[in-house]
Formats: structure tokens, C-alpha cells, sequence
């Protein structure tokens, strides 16, 4: 693998997958599209992206990969609605669009599953 495009390299998760990413000789270059900008990184591309609205013929969605790692919680989300818009719509949008630019891999983080109890939608 030599791209790798990261969505959610901000959250918990994705800040470290995102730094094991760039110290990883196999990847030559790291796509992690953020709200905000992230510290340079010589392997790094960091758009500024809107994800209600993603820019889905930018160039920077080739890749040979892509970990998603976007989520929230309901108490930032705020409601069920903005809740799966984050953990189901904008990852699956990533994915479309990743696809359509010619990803091969596709890798989501998820805590479903990880409590039976849990109340996640």
C-alpha cells in the first residue's frame, strides 16, 4: 500500500492511527481530509473539508486505502439525527467517493458491537 486516506485522523482513534500511518515506511503518503488543520507532515495531505458537503471529485480522494474513523457521541451530536448522519452517512459517502477514485480497502472503526446494552443507533 502506498496511499492511505484517513477520515476522522482529529477523534481518538484517528489521531493515532493517523500518526502509526505517517511513521509507517510501507505508506508513502497519508490523505487525512479534516475540519481543521493539522500540524505538517512531509507524507501529509490535509484538505479542509466540509463534511456536509465533500468535495466529491476532488483529486485527494485517490487513494489505495482508507480507514474511517469518524464518529461521535449523542451528547455532541445533540440528536438521533445528527448522530447517524455522523456515524453512518459521512462514512459512507467517504466510501463512495474513495471507491469512485479507485480504493481497494475500505476499513471502518465502529463501537457497534462492542456492548450488547449500549443505546447506539
Amino acid at each position: 500500500m502506498s496511499t492511505l486516506l484517513i477520515a476522522g485522523a482529529t477523534g481518538l482513534v484517528g489521531r493515532e492511527t493517523l500518526a502509526r500511518a505517517l511513521d509507517d515506511p510501507r505508506i508513502t503518503h497519508v490523505i487525512a481530509p479534516t475540519r481543521r488543520a493539522l500540524p505538517p507532515h512531509a507524507k501529509l495531505t490535509n484538505p479542509i473539508a466540509d463534511f456536509e458537503a465533500l468535495p466529491l471529485n476532488a483529486d485527494w480522494w485517490r487513494c489505495d486505502a482508507v480507514i474511517c474513523a469518524l464518529g461521535t457521541t449523542r451528547a455532541k451530536a445533540g440528536a438521533a439525527e445528527a448522530f447517524v448522519r455522523v456515524d453512518h452517512d459521512y462514512p459512507l459517502a467517504v466510501a463512495r467517493a474513495a471507491r469512485a477514485h479507485g480504493a481497494q480497502g475500505f476499513a471502518l472503526v465502529s463501537a457497534i458491537g462492542a456492548d450488547a446494552t449500549s443505546s447506539l443507533l
